[in-house]
Order: C-alpha cells, then sequence, then structure tokens
C-alpha cells in the first residue's frame, strides 16, 4: 500500500505557476529571506489548491488540509543540504503511534512533497527507508526495558531509562552494511511529487558542490486528522474552502482572491513556522522577536497546541541567543535573561515590565506544558545544514523581475522580517 512506503505521484500541475513560484524563491534567497516567505504571494497558495486535490484523492477522508506548508532553496554550491534524517512526527509510546493510523491503515498526517525544479541526487533529493526495512515505523524508536519509549533520541522513557539503552532510528534501521541497501533515492522533475506517511525516515541529501545543475526549490503541503493534529488556523474554514467541484488548473490565477487567504494570515503562518523550526534558519534574534510578537498580536487567529509550540519555540530561541552570549547561567533550566531583551528596543518589544511579565509565563509554559500533543524529531537539530543566506544564486538573464512591484514587496517583506511593523495591507501576488 502507498502509505507503507512512499507514493510516487506525477501531477498535472501548472508549469506556469511552478515557473513564477522558482522565480520568486530564488529572489527571495537573493534578499537574505526564507524561502518559505512564499507563502505570502498567491501563487504558493494556488499550488497548495492543486496540491490539496492530491492529498484528499490519497489520504483517507478524514485527512484536512492543516497549513503546515515549508518550502526549500538548497544550492549545493553553498555547502547546503535538506533536513537531516527524521520523522516528522513522533508520538511518545507505540500505542499513540498505533493510534495516529486510522483503522484502515491509511495515516492520519500525510506530506506532499514536490520538487519546483528538478531534484536529483547530484542537486539534493528526497531519501527515504521504507517501512518494511525500518522496525520503529510501528513499533516506535527508543524502547526502553519496559516497552516506554523514550523521547526523540533522549532515552529517557517512564522509567528513567539511561540513555545506553536508547538508539536512534537511522542505527536500529541500518545495523549491518546489507542494510544500507534499502535506502531509497526518491528524485523527482520539476512539478512531480511524493506523498508519505508521518512515520517514514527521510531527509534531504547534501548535493554535490561542483554540481551544474540550478538549485533544489521545493514546497511541502500536509493534510492531517484534526483528531491528531488540528489545522494550525483556528478559524480553517473562513480561509480555505475545499472545492471538490472545481478542477485545478493553469488559470488558477483567474480565481476571485477571497477563496486565498489574507495578507496577514499568510504573514502569519510564515512567522510561526519560522519559529517552530528556528534551528534551521539563521535568523537574527530581532527577526526571532518580531515573529513571535507578530504570532502574539494574532494569536487568537492560531490553534492553542500550535500557537503553545510557537511560543516553547521563542523561548528556547532566546535561552539559545542568551547562552552563546554569555547571558545565562549554564545551570539554569529554561530561565530566558532578562538582559536579552533591551529595554525600549525597536521592533514591538513592550517594556520591561511586560517584557519580564512574559518571559515569566513563557518559562512557566516550556517547564511544564507537554510537548507529546506536537512532536517531532526536530528538537535536536544538527546546526548548519541549511542556509538560506545571500547568494547571487540563479540569473535569469534579461527576464523581468516576477514581483508587481518587486522592490516595494521585498521591502515590505524585510521590514517586517527585522522590525514587526506591517505595511500597508495590499493584495500579494507575483
Amino acid at each position: 500500500m502507498w502509505n507503507t512506503l512512499v507514493r510516487n505521484d506525477s501531477h498535472d500541475a501548472s508549469a506556469g505557476i511552478i515557473s513564477v513560484l522558482v522565480k520568486g524563491i530564488t529572489q527571495l534567497h537573493k534578499k537574505g529571506l526564507p524561502a518559505t516567505c512564499i507563502l505570502l504571494f498567491d501563487e504558493a497558495w494556488q499550488l497548495a489548491k492543486i496540491g490539496n486535490k492530491s492529498l484528499k484523492a490519497s489520504s483517507h477522508s478524514k485527512n484536512v488540509f492543516n497549513f503546515d506548508i515549508l518550502a526549500w532553496y538548497i544550492d549545493p554550491s553553498e555547502g547546503v543540504a535538506g533536513f537531516s534524517p527524521h520523522r516528522d512526527r513522533q508520538p511518545e509510546r507505540r500505542k499513540e503511534i498505533e493510534n495516529s493510523f486510522h483503522s484502515t491503515g491509511e495515516a492520519k498526517y500525510v506530506t506532499m512533497w514536490m520538487a519546483l525544479t528538478d531534484a536529483t541526487p547530484e542537486n539534493s533529493c528526497l531519501y527515504v527507508i521504507p517501512k518494511p526495512f525500518d522496525p520503529g515505523y510501528i513499533a516506535g524508536d527508543d524502547d526502553g526495558e519496559d516497552g516506554e519509549k523514550g523521547r526523540n533520541g533522549t532515552g529517557t522513557g517512564v522509567d528513567n531509562n539511561p540513555p545506553a539503552l536508547a538508539s536512534d532510528p537511522l542505527s536500529r534501521a541500518l545495523k549491518t552494511k546489507q542494510s544500507y541497501q534499502n535506502i531509497r533515492a526518491l528524485p523527482r522533475n520539476s512539478g512531480e511529487s511524493v506523498i508519505f506517511t508521518h512515520r517514514i525516515l527521510h531527509w534531504g541529501s547534501k548535493g554535490n558542490q561542483r554540481c551544474i545543475n540550478k538549485p533544489r526549490i521545493a514546497i511541502s503541503f500536509v493534510s492531517s486528522d484534526p483528531s491528531f493534529e488540528k489545522p494550525y488556523l483556528r478559524h480553517r474554514n473562513k480561509y480555505w474552502c475545499d472545492d471538490k467541484s472545481s478542477e485545478a488548473s493553469a488559470s488558477a490565477s483567474s480565481r476571485s482572491s477571497t477563496s486565498l487567504p489574507p495578507f496577514y494570515i499568510r504573514l502569519l503562518l510564515v512567522c510561526a513556522q519560522l519559529l517552530i523550526y528556528y534551528q534551521r534558519f539563521d535568523l537574527p534574534k530581532d527577526t526571532i522577536r518580531a515573529c513571535y510578537e507578530y504570532c502574539k498580536e494574532h494569536n487568537e487567529e492560531l490553534d492553542e497546541a500550535y500557537y503553545k509550540k510557537v511560543s516553547i519555540e521563542f523561548v528556547k530561541a532566546m535561552r539559545e541567543e542568551a547562552q552563546e552570549t554569555n547571558l545565562v547561567s549554564k545551570n539554569d533550566d529554561v530561565e530566558v535573561s532578562k538582559c536579552s531583551i533591551e529595554e525600549g528596543e525597536a521592533g514591538g518589544v513592550n517594556d520591561a515590565d511586560d517584557d519580564e511579565a512574559e518571559e515569566a509565563l513563557l518559562q512557566a509554559m516550556l517547564e511544564n506544558a507537554s510537548e507529546g500533543d506536537f512532536s517531532d524529531d526536530y528538537d535536536e537539530m544538527v546546526e548548519g545544514e541549511e542556509d538560506d543566506g545571500d547568494d547571487d544564486g540563479d540569473d535569469d538573464g534579461d527576464e523581468e523581475l516576477i514581483f508587481g512591484e518587486d522592490e516595494e514587496d521585498l521591502a515590505d517583506i524585510s521590514l517586517i522580517m527585522t522590525s514587526g511593523m506591517e505595511p500597508e495591507k495590499k493584495k500579494r501576488k507575483l
């Protein structure tokens, strides 16, 4: 069955939309902005509508589009790679893993990963370990003596099993040199995609630095059962319409913009996703703080569990930054130094008293909140594997810039990312 490994699925998505997205993400990269900022523009959502059709046709009827969207720009010449090996979701115990599948065996969390440019072993493509060769796919990872699991490779099960009893998922799946032959590369042409479950071990390879191919640019969409993971937007139906009757086509750009999320919701998702995956992006402290301030301002739009995760990741990011600047004692467990946020600093930061109250609240959340309801393998990241920094990248010669008012739009995005100030709302279209 497709969900036991991965489904090869070629999509008749609009070549025009994909071409525009590739140019847009390339321009974002040149400006030093993460590829996920492409969600600010209409074409990303038009492609999401197309992708949602495939997700609906390929997954359980109870699964719905949940707004978990990411985009990547991987240029091997820069020495970067895709995400390191992981599972998309990591329930703590075997019973919870079993409950993350429907009674039919179909997963309650399904990802569609689409290549916008050709993805090959040369410039980076996905690799997976198929279910039949992955002992942790259903049984879970880091089994202790009592059969209960530790968490994300920590080896701390319910009986405080020592780390020595734990083994990471890759080590269990690749115990012998012959087992490495079970690894599958999944190259894709532009516009093709793969659909896989939350339990598939997968990663983005590090391409050949001397590769002459274009950078690997990709985007992913997710469908999930709300009983397992709710859509990230609390008012999902207000901003998303599952149109079963209309056919997705290259004429998607002519659709009414009212069927797409408004700009402030797109920006909210960008800010939230950058915080959730902050370890994957080289973001300045002020940008991380600006993203959180914007999420806090619009938190009523976000699902409660998702916003809690966003807040926890913000605290972790601030703590790490403070530790790096020697502003936090090594013996402190989760405290974010009050010195790490300067009084009166621009960018939407409150006064010192408000900062202290906010830090205390978020510290309590970090200490007391259970992350089991929203857990993945990104809590222990290997640094330096993906970098969306400045690069001259791919030059398209005399082709016109694809943003309608490109410099103004990119200046607006940069303003938001660095100061938390939102420019005058206007339709964003590539």
